[in-house]
């Protein structure tokens, strides 16, 4: 198997799984959290996410509906993004942040337009 094969590999077969209790989360605690998250960034900065808090059967239901989709192939392939997550023309002022960000992190690896 080539390098690049492995590393194609690593990444299509990677499956992030979190251990989960049956403890219930308080509203207060829900709302917290959303206060915080409200405030992070997103790839480029564009927070395309919507948050709907679920509980008791719709969030049990929810969750069964995920896993069948996760679980079938065909559903899985059948699944399309509902947005971009990176725009197809960069307006000002992301396009110059993006650059800004390109050109300083070339710039600490060591690499100029030379390289």
């Amino acid at each position: 198997m080539s390098t690049q094969q492995a590393v194609d590999e690593a990444i299509t077969s990677r499956r992030s799984i979190r251990a989960f209790t049956d403890e219930v989360v308080s509203p207060e605690t829900i709302s917290d959290i959303l206060a915080v998250a409200s405030r992070a960034p997103s790839g480029t900065n564009t927070q395309p996410w919507r948050v709907h808090v679920l509980s008791g059967a719709p969030k049990a239901k929810l969750s069964a509906r995920v896993i069948e989709a996760f679980d079938d192939p065909a559903m899985a392939a059948a699944h399309k993004s509902q947005y971009a997550y990176y725009p197809e023309k960069w307006s000002s002022p992301y396009i110059e942040r993006r650059r800004k960000v390109g050109w300083d992190l070339y710039k600490l690896l060591g690499l100029t337009l030379e390289n």
